[in-house]
C-alpha cells in the first residue's frame, strides 16, 4: 500500500529537499534525485537512518526539485550600484569652495540589492574590483566608511561577493559570469534545470560592446554582447 504519512530524515550531506508524490517531505543526498528507495537504502546500509525495512512504504519513485538549481542567478555590478545608491541618497557634500567632494560608494546600497534579489528567491554574485577589500591602491580607492568596510567584509565571508584582480576590468567579471552561465542555462539538457543569468548595472556598457564587436567583426547578431544585454541586462532605481 501506499503511504504518504512517513518522513524520512536520510542525514547524508550534502541534503536538498525531497518531496514524494505525496504532501511530506523528506531530506536525501543530492546525488540522488530519482531512485528506487530500496536501492538507497542497499547503497547507504552503512548508515543509521533509523527506519527498517518493514516500516518502509512501496514508494516508486522520489523526485527532487532543486529549488537553488532553478534560481536565476543575479550578478550585480557592485561599483555601479554602490555609487547609484549614494547619488539617489543625495549625500553628496559641496566642498568650501562651492565644488563637489567625489562620491563616496555606500555598501550600504549593494546589501539592500542584495537583500531584494535574495528575497526573490534569486542567486545573486557581486563583482567588486580586490581593492575594495584590500584598499591598498591608493589611486583607485574608494573611501568607505568603517562601518561599509565591515560590512563588506561580512558579505564576502559569507560567499556573495567575487573580487576582480586590479590589473582585470570589473565590468568583465560581471558580464562573463552572467553571460556564461545563461549559456548553461540555455544548453544543458540533462539534470536539473538551470535558472537564467542576468547583469544588475545602469552601465550600458559601451566599452565592453565595441570591443566585442572588434574582436568579432562579422559574427551574427544574435551571438553578440550587445545582443545579450538586450535582455541579460537588468536596469534599477533606488528610491
Amino acid at each position: 500500500p501506499n503511504n504518504d504519512s512517513y518522513t524520512y530524515n536520510f542525514q547524508t550531506p550534502p541534503e536538498v529537499v525531497a518531496q514524494h508524490h505525496g504532501s511530506n517531505q523528506s531530506t536525501v543526498p543530492m546525488e540522488n534525485r530519482a531512485m528506487n528507495v530500496e536501492q538507497y537504502q542497499q547503497q547507504h546500509e552503512h548508515y543509521d537512518h533509523g527506519i527498517t525495512s518493514s516500516m518502509m512504504p512501496i514508494i516508486e519513485r522520489m523526485e527532487v526539485d532543486d529549488i537553488l538549481a532553478k534560481a536565476p542567478l543575479i550578478v550585480m555590478d557592485g561599483a555601479n550600484v554602490a555609487h547609484a545608491y549614494t547619488d539617489a541618497s543625495k549625500s553628496m557634500r559641496t566642498t568650501q569652495k562651492g565644488g563637489r567632494k567625489p562620491q563616496t560608494p555606500s555598501v550600504h546600497g549593494i546589501h539592500v540589492a542584495l537583500q531584494y534579489f535574495l528575497q526573490g528567491r534569486c542567486r545573486v554574485q557581486v563583482v567588486l574590483p580586490q581593492y575594495w577589500m584590500t584598499q591598498t591602491n591608493p589611486n583607485r580607492l574608494p573611501i568607505l566608511s568603517p562601518n561599509d568596510l565591515i560590512l563588506l567584509q561580512k558579505l564576502d565571508a559569507q560567499g556573495y561577493i567575487c573580487k576582480a584582480p586590479p590589473t582585470d576590468d570589473d565590468d568583465a567579471y560581471a558580464l562573463i559570469m552572467a553571460m556564461r552561465e545563461d549559456a548553461r542555462a540555455k544548453t544543458r539538457t540533462g539534470g536539473p534545470k538551470v535558472g537564467n543569468a542576468h547583469v544588475l548595472s545602469n552601465d550600458l556598457f559601451r566599452d565592453a560592446i565595441k570591443r566585442d564587436d572588434d574582436a568579432n567583426p562579422g559574427a551574427p547578431e544574435a551571438s553578440s554582447l550587445r545582443h545579450w544585454l538586450k535582455g541579460g541586462r537588468i536596469s534599477y532605481a533606488f528610491c
